[in-house]
């Protein structure tokens, strides 16, 4: 085994080898990594290889400020624990990773590396693993959320939403009532033609909301990024030309990720919400995929995610729980300071 060069790396093999894991994340792929240097960050593609060159184990990393001057490398849902390989080539290859993902915050003066990796918290040998490592928990710093709503797909919508709440079945059906009637019309793109209309609902449901959105270049980017490398779509829905709905969804692996979404509070009788997501739902199953990601939410009834997730629990599937954040730290003093800081 030994690391690849990263000028040797290509676009196709690199998420080939993704793809080869139960649960890839689209956060891991090559496309999310163009994204990240379209708005400015620097991102470290590491990759361990075998006699025949093949990718079996990788890392797709980010340097993030920090402020003050300091950085972090950050592994978005990476997954460290190729389980395919023997126990002993899963131990190589983990090491020699491990160590080139070290030289290099080491190398470009980051105080830790950060991870969240696609593991179960419930996971007792992975997580033994990545203690083994050196990792130390984060409870307070969540990047990615810790709690994801996953729905398992069916051959069909109604076989996918056999389980849903019963006020869910009701409003998608009369959001495709109203498709069906003319009330709503949907533009589904690969292309950011409906960019506009995303841009204009989402900054008014942050507002409305209370939250800080994106900047427009920042969604901008993601959006071309990620649909020219034809592993998402915008969906938007309108009613006579005023903006109803849109969200914004990546098909990669078995796994469709609600990734971003946003509405009209004047349009809410028309229940666009629910038709967006059972068409994305749809498109999922006539891709093949096993899996809808409804992505973020929260078990407590008092967190302000109280009211999404509600509304994605609706449409039935299953609440997992993820690990959480790890910490590696590379500069004990600079790490001490940042936990400190990150505490108060």
């Amino acid at each position: 085994m030994k690391i690849i060069p990263e000028n040797e790396l290509q676009s196709n093999a690199w998420d080939l080898a993704q793809l080869s894991h139960a649960h890839p994340s689209f956060l891991q792929s090559w496309a999310w990594g163009e994204f990240q240097k379209q708005i400015g960050n620097r991102v470290i593609r590491i990759a361990v290889g075998n006699d025949s060159n093949n990718i079996i184990l990788q890392a797709q990393a980010i340097q993030q400020s920090i402020g003050f001057g300091q950085s972090l490398l950050y592994l978005p849902r990476v997954n460290l624990i190729n389980k395919q390989l023997s126990t002993q080539d899963q131990t190589t290859a983990l090491s020699l990773l491990m160590d080139e993902v070290k030289r290099i915050a080491k190398s470009s003066g980051c105080a830790f590396v950060r991870i969240d990796p696609p593991t179960l918290d419930n996971d007792i040998a992975s997580n033994s693993i990545y203690k083994s490592l050196g990792f130390i928990p984060n409870p307070k710093k969540s990047i990615q959320p810790q709690f994801n709503q996953f729905l398992e797909l069916g051959t069909d919508l109604d076989r996918t939403l056999q389980n849903a709440k019963t006020k869910t079945k009701y409003n998608t059906q009369l959001g495709i009532k109203n498709y069906n009637r003319g009330n709503i019309q949907v533009n589904t793109t690969t292309t950011i033609d409906s960019i506009d209309i995303f841009l204009k609902l989402i900054n008014t449901t942050s507002r409305h909301q209370g939250f800080t959105a994106h900047s427009d270049n920042y969604f901008k980017n993601q959006i071309s990024t990620l649909t020219d490398s034809g592993i998402a779509e915008l969906i938007t829905a309108t009613s006579t030309d005023d903006p109803v709905g849109a969200i914004f969804v990546i098909y990669f692996g078995n796994t469709a990720t609600y990734l971003h979404g946003a509405s009209n509070p004047n349009y809410r009788n028309l229940m666009g919400s629910y038709l967006l997501h059972s068409i994305a739902i749809q498109h999922a199953i006539s891709k093949g995929l096993t899996y809808y990601d409804l992505g973020g939410v929260h078990p407590n009834p008092d967190h302000p995610w109280s009211g999404i997730t509600r509304f994605k629990q609706g449409f039935g599937g299953q609440m997992i729980k993820y690990t959480g954040t790890l910490e590696l730290p590379i500069s004990q003093f600079k790490y001490s300071i940042y936990r400190l800081i990150n505490n108060l």
